[in-house]
């Protein structure tokens, strides 16, 4: 995959391809490849010596995964060759340094060893891959035309950032280029990275990949990066979500497939998730259910709505199964399945959204029978999601209030409805309130932090930034 043009040890021969040539071979290469030149000057060279650890002042090892493992061909000249390439390039005699040039042998960037980190070169690199054109491609705004960008290549990763997300900057400053990612981005086309206005409240980051112009795979949220990995294996070996999903339609049922697609479509955020994760579970007895840990992870991972079987069965040994997985997994779990069924009784008529009083008062008896904590909370929550349905603000903004007031308020979901007052709403005593609920939130933070020492307040500064697009500096 990579030319190597010199040695960087015993670990890079084994790994890489090595080739003794110029640096015009390398700026060849480069255009045949579709990558950038990476030429590294060293101070000092140990006659012909093929070993040398003394190229930075980090390990070589560093080195190599920086830049070999993003598409980079190394070139790491001695002798008259590299004197040649300074003069040809400007570069003082002596010293360390790496100059990225393009395949039309152009000076992108460079960076001297004088004051150097690794990462300033993981900066530099990125810098260098986005000044090249042709490497990795990075968008800020325009969702859609990223997309019809994508579609062109072969392959490619869409990783979809909400505004505020703060994982974008991480992607921009080229943090992925020294992560267990690489090996399987560097298999790609084309990488881009976007903030979309459109998942202002959403789960984010969403990454969607690309195979020969189709969309073939999606990932949602915060997952962990070998599973993002594992999408890229998945989206070039045809064994993406959207391949899943063809055999599912075409009858596919065997268990060893089912558990395997409802592992994806949970990641996906897909609402088929629930119906598969369903079909598992109504192979398993009553005993099973309520004694079988796998039964209980596949309830609490991937179903979302109540049935008429294992929903009661659990409510009704709530208690036994708390001893087993603990009483807060289980009381949130079922508090979600409960907030599920409030949401059936929201109807619409006439593209407005109401609550159907008389399903509402027989579900809040089932409701109190089964000792639900915080009834009246949860329906108070079911009358927001109704306003903020009919984009109701001043209605939404008073029951938020009542809400807030209550205490206990999941902070996540404050931001969220934050955000969505702030894309929408251009009423300044919703907008007054909202940044009010925000600033307080960020001051609690605060002065907990200053009492106790802490620094716990990640979100504070997210808090603030809101409240001053909400109403300015109050």
């Amino acid at each position: 995959m990579f030319l190597l043009t010199g040695i960087c040890g015993a670990e890079a021969q084994s790994r890489l391809h090595v080739d003794n040539s110029s640096l015009a071979s390398a700026i060849d290469q480069a255009g045949k490849r579709n990558k950038v030149v990476a030429v590294v000057l060293r101070e000092r060279v140990l006659g012909n010596s093929t070993l040398y650890d003394d190229i930075f002042p980090f390990q070589v090892d560093s080195l190599t995964t920086l830049l070999l493992n993003s598409r980079f061909i190394l070139s790491a000249p001695v002798g008259q060759t590299a004197n040649d390439i300074r003069g040809r390039y400007g570069v003082p005699a002596g010293g360390y340094g790496i100059l990225f040039i393009n395949s039309d042998g152009k000076l992108i960037d460079s960076i001297s060893g004088t004051s150097y980190t690794e990462e300033r070169l993981r900066i530099k690199a990125r810098e260098a891959l986005i000044q090249s054109g042709n490497i990795y491609f990075f968008e800020e705004s325009n969702y859609t035309e990223t997309l019809k960008s994508a579609a062109k290549l072969n392959s490619a990763l869409v990783v979809q950032f909400s505004p505020n997300d703060a994982n974008f900057k991480g992607i921009l400053n080229g943090n992925f280029l020294n992560s267990e990612l690489a090996s399987a981005l560097k298999k790609l086309d084309g990488l881009f990275a976007v903030q979309d206005e459109s998942l202002v409240g959403e789960a984010s980051p969403i990454y969607l990949f690309y195979n020969n112009g189709k969309l073939v795979h999606k990932i949602v949220g915060g997952v962990v990066w070998n599973c993002v990995a594992d999408g890229v294996e998945r989206s070039l070996s045809g064994r993406g979500l959207e391949a899943y999903k063809l055999r599912y339609a075409q009858g596919e049922r065997s268990r060893e497939f089912l558990e395997e697609f409802v592992e994806l479509l949970g990641n996906a955020g897909d609402e088929l998730c629930n119906e598969v994760a369903m079909l598992l579970l109504s192979e398993c007895s009553d005993d099973a259910l309520l004694r079988n840990r796998a039964a209980w992870h596949l309830y609490d991972e991937y179903v979302t709505k109540a049935d008429e079987r294992i929903f009661p069965l659990y409510v009704e040994n709530r208690n036994n199964l708390a001893v087993l997985y603990g009483s807060d997994k289980v009381n949130e779990k079922l508090d979600k399945i409960w907030r599920s069924k409030l949401h059936g009784v929201l109807v619409q008529n006439s593209g407005l959204w109401s609550v159907d009083e008389a399903s509402l008062k027989e579900l809040r008896k089932s409701m109190s029978k089964a000792k639900v904590r915080d009834i009246s909370t949860k329906i108070l929550e079911l009358r927001i999601e109704c306003a903020k349905r009919n984009s109701d603000y001043k209605l939404f903004s008073n029951l938020v209030n009542e809400r807030w007031e209550i205490g206990g308020l999941d902070l996540k979901q404050l931001y969220e409805w934050c955000e969505w007052i702030e894309s929408g709403s251009s009423d300044p005593d919703v907008r007054y309130r909202a940044s009010r609920w925000l600033y307080v939130e960020a001051e609690k933070m605060r002065s907990y932090d200053r009492i106790h020492g802490t620094n716990l307040g990640s979100m504070r500064p997210y808090f603030d930034h809101l409240a001053v697009k909400l109403y300015g500096d109050n």
